[in-house]
């Protein structure tokens, strides 16, 4: 009787595993990098002050923050009297966190969408 031998992929199981959170990973961090100036572009566009240089408007930025082990946005003033647009008058020229709350939910869908979305094999 001739014997039939028999390749089950752990190989290829191995791989995926291995290849998994690198895919992930970069697929995360491509988000948040294309996400990021679309915050500062918003907050420029939307801030409630009336200019008077334009520079706070200006000086509005983000930059992805991205380690090993996670992923984010900093969203900023440059402008040393930023802080007080923000916080002065109750918040009434605050753009920081409206902007937040307005396009954050729009990023944790993008993100849930790309984590739902895995392919555990090639």
């Amino acid at each position: 009787m001739p014997q039939i031998d028999w390749d089950w992929g752990v190989d290829t199981l191995w791989d995926g595993l291995d290849n998994f959170s690198a895919k992930t990973k970069k697929k995360l961090e491509e988000k948040v990098r294309e996400f990021a100036p679309k915050l500062a572009e918003y907050a420029q566009a939307n801030a409630p002050w009336e200019d008077r240089t334009g520079d706070a408007r200006q000086g509005l930025k983000s930059e992805p923050l991205i380690t090993q082990s996670s992923f984010g946005i900093s969203l900023f003033h440059t402008m040393d009297y930023g802080i007080w647009l923000e916080i002065r008058w109750g918040g009434l020229y605050a753009i920081i966190l409206p902007t937040i709350e307005i396009l954050g939910p729009e990023l944790m869908n993008d993100l849930s969408d790309i984590l739902s979305g895995i392919v555990y094999y090639d």
